[in-house]
């Protein structure tokens, strides 16, 4: 069977690159789906929830009805190939109350008295406190299995005495070495929502099962069955973390990028003469490099634009010029009747 390859769309306005999902929504041909999986969901990641709700409104008002999508972020998009593949639900995030549980334990307070502290001794703010630390250890502890996620599996490997006590009466030694360093308490943590909470599957370990699942061709069929096409839009950032899955991906079903680029050269060009460009150059090429190998690019780029001060910016990085003297008039600052 021959694998398929993504394709990505590049345009310097979001309008043409939504006239374009429009365009690839109206049509009913999956090539990677088979007749019963026509009446799907569209899936459609997107980065906030303002692009969602545009996008909402856009591809109603241009194809007079959409009905039957899922919006989804990429962290979802993990859990619902791993659970149709694996067989079990289980989730990555949203552990900001297991966490809150877990501080306001009698084993935490006692192994961590200092920083326990920072909540159990304002009785006014108790609550508040406990609540906002489980919120930005829970933030930590989803950047840490995506940058960080060699860290994570040490932390994994630690002895048991060092995770939440199953009976909940075994209790450590506040003097033994393993509290002496920074990371102490949130390790403890980390492997406490592990082992306390069934319903909870580390990122990077359901990402690197994940890829074993979807390199075996018996899976394709059923990866195919619940997501036949995959369109990911306006996205600005990707990580190797979840580009890995997508790649993958890329081979089995269909999978479209829709990316706003400033210029049609960021793909192709390693210098430019606009000092703009060639500073966004080196992010969108650092993104450019995480995008599937296996892909087609097509360039939608629409007539450039007009005489504004905005079209003119835009014109100067679009073309990759460098502004000239006189480019840009009192009438385009404002300042004409100063």
């Amino acid at each position: 069977m021959s694998f398929m390859a993504a394709v990505i769309y590049v345009s310097d306005q979001l309008e043409i690159l939504c006239g374009k999902l429009a365009q690839q929504i109206d049509r009913m041909d999956y090539p990677s789906a088979d007749a019963d999986t026509i009446f799907l969901p569209e899936v459609l990641i997107t980065q906030t929830a303002g692009m969602e709700s545009w996008l909402s409104t856009e591809l109603t008002r241009r194809n007079g009805v959409f009905a039957n999508f899922r919006f989804m972020k990429q962290d979802q998009l993990l859990e619902e190939a791993y659970a149709g593949l694996y067989g079990k639900k289980r989730y990555t995030t949203n552990i900001r109350p297991a966490i809150y549980e877990l501080l306001g334990s009698e084993s935490f307070i006692t192994r961590f008295p200092d920083i326990a502290a920072y909540y159990s001794q304002d009785k006014q703010n108790n609550e508040l406190r406990r609540m906002q630390l489980a919120g930005k250890t829970s933030d930590l502890f989803d950047q840490y299995q995506v940058y960080r996620p060699d860290m994570m599996s040490a932390w994994e490997s630690a002895p048991d005495r060092r995770s939440y006590p199953p009976d909940g009466d075994q209790e450590s030694s506040p003097g033994d070495p393993q509290d002496s360093d920074h990371e102490a308490w949130q390790r403890w943590l980390w492997n406490s929502v592990r082992e306390k909470y069934p319903w909870f599957c580390p990122k990077h370990r359901m990402q690197a099962r994940l890829l074993e699942l979807l390199d075996e061709p018996q899976n394709w069929p059923k990866i195919r069955q619940m997501l036949p096409r995959l369109s990911l839009f306006g996205l600005s950032i990707f990580t190797t973390f979840h580009n890995r899955v997508l790649e993958k991906l890329a081979r089995i079903i269909d999978v479209a990028y829709y990316l706003v680029l400033p210029s049609e050269h960021f793909f192709e060009k390693g210098n430019f003469s606009n000092p703009l460009s060639a500073s966004l150059g080196r992010k969108y090429a650092e993104m450019a490099a995480m995008l599937p190998r296996e892909c087609e690019v097509v360039p939608l780029w629409g007539q450039h634009s007009g005489e504004t001060l905005l079209g003119k910016f835009r014109n100067t990085l679009r073309r990759d010029l460098v502004p000239q003297p006189g480019t840009l008039t009192e009438k385009d600052t404002g300042m004409e009747h100063w």
